[in-house]
Parts: C-alpha cells; sequence; structure tokens
C-alpha cells in the first residue's frame, strides 16, 4: 500500500520536519519533494524507511542529481543535534610547485621505480683533510673545503675505476661508458635542487674545484646557470655533512648510473688507539645494478676511501702523469 502523503505548510509543519542524512540523500536521488513524504520518526524525522517505502510503491527510478540547493524546509539531524563549531588546528595552505620541484619529483619517481638501486656503504678518518686544509688557510691564505677534497677523490676515482663512471641507456638497454670525468654537484636553491657539473674533476687542482663549485653554486641559486651546465654529467654527489646529517642513501640521477652521500664527520676513539680522535665520515655509494657489478662497485670505494683517509695519494694520481706534487694540485 502506498503511504498516505499530507501536505506540510511551509510555514509550520514543513520547518519541524527533520531529516537524517541517508534520507535527504534519497530525496536528492529520487527527485522527490519533502512534502510528499510522511515522516513517522520520533519527533517528526523523516526516516529512510519512509523515503524506501515511497521509492518502491510508487516504482520509482533515479533521475540524475540536480545543481539546485536543498530545500531551506530541509534540517538535516547533524545541524540540529549540535552546534557549528569552527574547525580546530591550524589552517593549511596550498603551495604551488614549481616546474623545477615538479621536474625533480617526475625524475625521482622514475629512478626509484626503473633503476634498482643497490648500496655500499663506508667511512674515513678525514683528519689528514682537516689538517691539510687547515695548513693552505694558515700558510698559503687558501681556503678550501673537505667537500672539494671529496670531488677531487671521488674524480680520481672515477678515472682509476672507469666502468663506475658509465651512464644506462634505456633505449638499448646497454652500458655506456662516458670518456669525461663530469661530476654533478647537488645545490639547493629556493626552488628546489639542482645540480651544476664540474668537468674533468679529475685534471683540476682543488682550489680550482672550490672556485667553480662556488662560481656554480651562486649562478645556480641566481637561477643563471646555462642547461649544459646542470644536464648531463657521468657521477653525482649529494653532501648534507654540513646539516649535520650523520649518513644517508641518495637516489641515482638518470642516465647516471651512481650517486655518492655524504654525510658530517663525526669524532670517534680510534679503536687502535685510545688516545687518538678519529673523525668519522660516512659515504654511501647508490649504484645501478644493471650497469655497475659488486665488485666493481666495491673497488671503487675501496680506493676512494683510502684517499679521503690519506690526501697525500693525491699528490701521485692528480693528473696520471705521477710527477704533479700536491702543492700544485692545491694551488
Amino acid at each position: 500500500m502506498i503511504p498516505t502523503s499530507r501536505a506540510l505548510s511551509s510555514s509550520s509543519t514543513t520547518s519541524a520536519v527533520r531529516v537524517g542524512p541517508t534520507a535527504r540523500n534519497l530525496l536528492s536521488h529520487y527527485g522527490l519533494e519533502l512534502t510528499a513524504i510522511t515522516a513517522t520518526g520520533p519527533k517528526n524525522v523523516l526516516l529512510k524507511q519512509d523515503v524506501l517505502e515511497y521509492i518502491q510503491a510508487n516504482k520509482l527510478t533515479p533521475r540524475l542529481p540536480t545543481t539546485s540547493s536543498p530545500s531551506p524546509s530541509i534540517t538535516t539531524l547533524k545541524d540540529t543535534a549540535r552546534p557549528s563549531r569552527k574547525p580546530k588546528g591550524p589552517k593549511f595552505i596550498d603551495i604551488e610547485l614549481t616546474n623545477m620541484r615538479k621536474i625533480i619529483a617526475k625524475r625521482l619517481t622514475e629512478s626509484k621505480t626503473t633503476i634498482p638501486h643497490a648500496y655500499l656503504t663506508g667511512s674515513c678518518d678525514v683528519n689528514g683533510i682537516n689538517r691539510l686544509r687547515k695548513q693552505l688557510q694558515t700558510e698559503d691564505g687558501i681556503k678550501v673545503s673537505v667537500n672539494d677534497f671529496i670531488i677531487k677523490a671521488v674524480g680520481v676515482s672515477l678515472r682509476k675505476h672507469g666502468k663506475i663512471n658509465v651512464q644506462w641507456n634505456p633505449s638499448s638497454q646497454s652500458i655506456e661508458s662516458v670518456p669525461s670525468v663530469d661530476i654533478s654537484i647537488a645545490v639547493a636553491t629556493p626552488n628546489g635542487l639542482i645540480t651544476p657539473i664540474i668537468k674533468d674533476a679529475n685534471t683540476l687542482s682543488v682550489q680550482e674545484i672550490s672556485s667553480r663549485v662556488k662560481e656554480l653554486a651562486g649562478r645556480a641559486k641566481d637561477g643563471k646557470l646555462k642547461p649544459h651546465e646542470f644536464q648531463g654529467g657521468s657521477f653525482s654527489i649529494s653532501n648534507l655533512g654540513m646539516f649535520g646529517i650523520k649518513d644517508f642513501s641518495a637516489v641515482i640521477n638518470p642516465p647516471q648510473a651512481a650517486i655518492l652521500a655524504v654525510g658530517q664527520g663525526n669524532p670517534v676513539i680510534d679503536p687502535q688507539d685510545n688516545l687518538r680522535i678519529l673523525s668519522d665520515m660516512n659515504v654511501t655509494l647508490s649504484y645501478d645494478a644493471r650497469a655497475i657489478s659488486e665488485e666493481d662497485a666495491s673497488a671503487f670505494m675501496e680506493s676512494l676511501l683510502e684517499m679521503l683517509s690519506n690526501p697525500d695519494l693525491l699528490e701521485k694520481q692528480g693528473d696520471g702523469s705521477g710527477r704533479r706534487r700536491l702543492s700544485s694540485l692545491l694551488s
């Protein structure tokens, strides 16, 4: 039997009818008027069952939703149950991504989802580098950073271990050897991370590397780098040691096949001499397991850590000639 409908005065009875969320959705979904259905719930509440019985009895079908505002006579139970409150907590602000950050997000996602990352972590004592830096500043007025020495040592190690200085070609699924040692350096800018390139890093002195890093980083932060100055490269270095980060792993920057993550030097007691304090620095190599074998990655790391722990070795391996003195490499 079809429930008896009753006309409700919009000035009195209708305003007293309350509708639950489910019943209200059904009214909207089937395009029904509130006045067509009798509310049987306590305190004149229109129940879901009231609407369903009316729909079934009249064999109604759903209608497309309309954009018209709901009838002012419909008051939801939620609205009448408690007064409205202002939302608690901080208000969130949407910050639109710059084009650079969009590109970074896309490239990092592609890298982590398509490149089989493998990792090797090692540590070295950089006290020798710190002593040499102090000596250069005191005696010659030359200011260089630990990062400058790291770039130099990485450059020499890459030239020695050419199987790390490669790129992966996704189109041909092949490894491509890169003839020059061009090291990309991660630099934070207001618009995102960018990687200016120190070209032929293995042939440069530490002082030359320092000058180029400062010049490129300055222009990077001003947004004045040219595409060829940050696109390409054969290897990347990301150094977060200056931010107090002890160790981390970095994401490979394709088409490169490896990146070195450098942490902060931390004072530790020498296990072989309790009276000696080491400046222990952790470095982690992330490498593409398709392009670089574990054996080649291990050999590269062994060579790199040895040079970082003993910077005097750069005297013999600066440009491959075996004749340049360390002083000439630094000035």
